[in-house]
């Protein structure tokens, strides 16, 4: 990383990030049934709450402040950003392609479809393909096919995988968990949108700083549910399963925070690619000559 400002940014959602992690594992093993996921008490629930509030509003105010930084300069994305959006395509198809068959089964069948478990199914696998596709085409040096159909097919995915999270989640057992799976997925929503657009060069300085804003609330949100949840786990085995996030869905979570991690980090201190500068090089000799 260089001197930018928006090193600021970054090295205080990783604290406020540390922080909610530490909270959060405690409060799991201090605060939570873990036959429910509901707070032992409303009073700790609210003061939870009231610091994710604050975390975000002190990150969406650090970018605000430092994001003058990110200007129309378009940063091209590294092979690590691309294999990192073919493993969220393959952890979401992780997710949901064992319930997509047996709603395909179903189908064929004659038993029809159960929309509340089926609609997920099918966004998350078709999610997983345009994702698989588009890290694809990323690593063989495709970075500017993406145009405005596939940006705007990638978004209305986000937003769909958003819904069909807040759809699942109307179970009531480990209500904790699922308000910070439906943050994550929400911010990953944003994130992805904005992060498209940049990378079609939409709008360069701000969707730049877009990117970067929700990129670093994918990171704090997915950290904040995946870690402590993965150490309750550990402890408690699979007795706090029903209702909760699943494995998969946690490590897709989690992969989206790597992700989400990468592109605002090469967005705010990446290099402009040589192609350009030496683009710039080649005017300023025919200036000279002329």
């Amino acid at each position: 990383m260089n001197h930018s400002p928006l090193k600021k940014s970054f090295v205080l959602t990783g604290l406020l990030t540390i922080a909610a992690v530490v909270l959060r594992t405690v409060l799991q093993f201090t605060a939570i049934d873990h036959s429910t996921g509901f707070y032992h008490s409303g009073v700790v629930e609210i003061i939870f709450n009231v610091f994710l509030l604050a975390a975000v509003a002190l990150i969406w105010l650090s970018v605000r402040r430092c994001g003058k930084e990110v200007n129309d300069q378009p940063k091209r994305f590294s092979s690590e950003f691309f294999i990192g959006l073919m493993l969220m395509g393959f952890t979401a198809e992780l997710s949901y392609l064992f319930p997509f068959l047996t709603e395909i089964r179903g189908l064929l069948s004659g038993d029809g479809l159960y929309l509340p478990s089926a609609l997920p199914a099918i966004i998350f696998v078709i999610g997983g393909v345009l994702l698989l596709y588009q890290g694809l085409l990323g690593i063989s040096g495709k970075q500017e096919s993406i145009d405005l159909l596939s940006a705007s097919i990638m978004s209305l995915w986000g937003a769909a995988a958003l819904v069909c999270t807040y759809l699942s989640h109307t179970i009531v057992y480990h209500v904790s968990d699922n308000m910070l799976h439906i943050l994550a997925i929400a911010a990953m929503a944003f994130f992805l949108t904005n992060c498209l657009k940049y990378m079609m060069g939409t709008e360069l300085a701000t969707c730049g700083r877009r990117t970067i804003l929700y990129g670093l609330v994918t990171v704090f949100f997915g950290a904040t549910l995946v870690l402590p949840r993965l150490v309750s786990l550990l402890v408690n085995g699979n007795t706090e399963i029903l209702g909760a996030p699943n494995f998969s869905e946690l490590i897709f979570v989690l992969v989206s925070a790597a992700v989400a991690a990468i592109a605002a980090a090469t967005i705010a201190f990446g290099k402009v690619p040589a192609a350009n500068e030496e683009s710039e090089e080649v005017v300023e000799e025919i200036e000279v000559q002329e």
